[in-house]
């Protein structure tokens, strides 16, 4: 709050907390955590109101910009992505590797994914079961992914190659490599 006090405190994983994530009416908080759980607050009263179980330690969560879709990335090689209203399970993609990011593209039409070992990024579109995008250009984990506001471009951090690459959306290609002389997560 405003003036530094504590608002709610969530308690309920058996595990660390490795990911959060708010709704984008800022009622609810997602919360991804090592018990193999994705878990959903309602923030007015520290409420639980629905716990999403996966086969794996959860890395990585993300709510859709309408508030009704939820991604997880896990250990366990997979995103799922769940209606929030529901509880049920809309999708499962497989990926080669642990999924250390899932972010949303602003219209909400789209997924990125990063993998860690591989370098792989992926663009999903929502509705669909395939990937419309596969990105391939850093060496090790890609730790991090955010769209543009204007959807146009993703940019992707690679924490072992010391890099952040820029990508056209629409046709994959690269724009630009920022290096860093430190690790970018």
């Amino acid at each position: 709050t405003a003036d530094g006090r504590l608002r709610c405190e969530l308690t309920g994983h058996a595990a660390d907390v490795s990911s959060l994530a708010f709704s984008p009416d800022g009622e609810h908080i997602v919360s991804g955590g090592h018990d193999g759980t994705a878990r959903l607050w309602r923030i007015t009263d520290s409420s639980l109101d629905r716990i999403l179980e996966h086969r794996s330690d959860v890395l990585s969560v993300a709510f859709s910009p309408d508030g009704k879709t939820v991604a997880v990335g896990t250990l366990g090689k997979a995103v799922y992505v769940w209606d929030v209203a529901s509880g049920k399970l809309v999708h499962i993609w497989p990926h080669d590797g642990p999924v250390l990011s899932v972010a949303f593209a602003l219209d909400g039409r789209s997924l990125a994914t990063a993998e860690g070992f591989t370098g792989v990024v992926r663009i999903w579109h929502i509705g669909e079961d395939k990937v419309v995008r596969l990105l391939q250009g850093h060496r090790g984990d890609v730790a991090s992914v955010a769209f543009s506001p204007q959807g146009d471009i993703l940019a992707s951090a690679g924490s072992e190659d010391r890099s952040v690459c820029l990508w056209r959306v629409k046709d994959g290609g690269l724009v630009r490599v920022l290096p860093h002389s430190v690790g970018v997560s």
